[in-house]
């Protein structure tokens, strides 16, 4: 079955703001830590966890949602949710954590225009921090 315009819309927007979550998180040698074991990994070997599954599509994209997330926390942990709660309530504080859930539950999407307004605009901030960090 082909994917619609909206499927390959949410597909490139993921792609453009996961490299961008983990990137930005990386130093300059490239390393980001787990938010949830904090074991250090090369940015490109790390997924972009999110505290709220993606299914919710009001919080999908909220950069203070997901964090570098190595592969056995976010699979094989399930995320780690209540590790990564913490993590979030440490870096924004829990009334930022408790906001980002309510935006969770209320529910929301964005329109294919949007999404291709985020994707050229993490495109060019993904640019950016590849210039100013030296990534390939």
């Amino acid at each position: 079955m082909a994917k619609t315009e909206r499927q390959k819309a949410i597909q490139k927007l993921d792609g453009e703001f996961s490299r961008f979550v983990r990137m930005s998180a990386a130093d300059d040698n490239g390393y980001v830590f787990c938010v949830t074991c904090r074991a250090p990994h090369h940015w490109k070997d790390v997924d972009c966890g999110h505290f709220i599954p993606r299914a919710r599509m009001a919080t999908r994209w909220d950069e203070a949602n997901c964090a570098p997330q190595c592969k056995r926390c976010n699979y094989h942990r399930h995320g780690e949710p209540d590790l990564f709660r913490a993590a979030l309530v440490r870096a924004y504080g829990k009334g930022a954590v408790e906001e980002l859930e309510r935006k969770a539950a209320l529910g929301g999407s964005h329109d294919a225009w949007q999404m291709g307004e985020m994707i050229e605009a993490y495109r060019a901030r993904n640019k950016a921090l590849r210039a100013e960090k030296g990534f390939k």
